[in-house]
């Protein structure tokens, strides 16, 4: 049976449902507004647990991420403490017993206790570890812009290695390539600094 509104009560009926979905807006541009402020706010906390010179190399590429649109985030866990990474490779989610990610500076009584992290993992806020190849491509040309790289080619053969390359420096972030096992890992380009001469205590100028 066809409901017939009368025509009274069509203009009343018309604004309300207006004013529902600007409400419905206002409230999600609002919870939107509130998520990018804390993204911008942990992402500020977290930058200052890195190391000063790996600092505005990392924000350098945050800056350029949001200029392509996406929504970078670094993990909370940017400073690890060594029951933190042997933790992590006990569970075979890391290789090493000492990371960037350990890394410590001298403190005010000489000694090795403040965070210094000399790697972060990043990731679009909105999907995490989810993201699409074209973020994680992104993300490594911006790292490689900073003197830095990313994990995007750890665990590949030479062909799949060189594949990514070739679409980094063409720009090409919507090329179909295989990923490496952590593409979100953000550390200093080996020319700049290994992980023993972080570990020795060698800090890039």
């Amino acid at each position: 049976m066809k409901h017939i509104i009368p025509r009274r009560f069509k203009a009343p009926l018309c604004a309300a449902l207006a004013l529902c979905a600007l409400l419905g807006t206002s409230h999600a541009v609002d919870a939107d507004r509130q998520s990018e402020l804390k993204r911008h706010s942990d992402n500020t906390q977290r930058l200052a647990k890195m190391a000063p010179w790996a600092r505005p190399k990392v924000a350098a590429v945050i800056s350029d991420l949001e200029g392509h649109g996406y929504r970078p985030l670094i993990d909370g866990q940017v400073y690890r403490t060594p029951s933190q990474q042997a933790a992590l490779k006990a569970a075979g989610r890391s290789s090493v017993s000492y990371s960037f990610h350990t890394v410590t500076d001298l403190d005010s009584k000489g000694k090795r206790t403040l965070p210094a992290s000399f790697a972060a993992d990043i990731v679009d806020k909105r999907y995490g570890w989810n993201s699409k190849t074209p973020y994680w491509l992104t993300l490594a040309r911006s790292a490689e812009a900073h003197q830095m790289a990313t994990g995007i080619r750890w665990g590949l053969p030479s062909a799949d290695r060189q594949k990514i390359s070739g679409a980094i420096q063409a720009r090409n972030f919507l090329a179909s390539v295989r990923l490496g096992w952590d593409p979100a890992h953000v550390e200093p380009s080996g020319s700049i600094l290994t992980l023993s001469q972080a570990k020795a205590g060698k800090r890039p100028r």
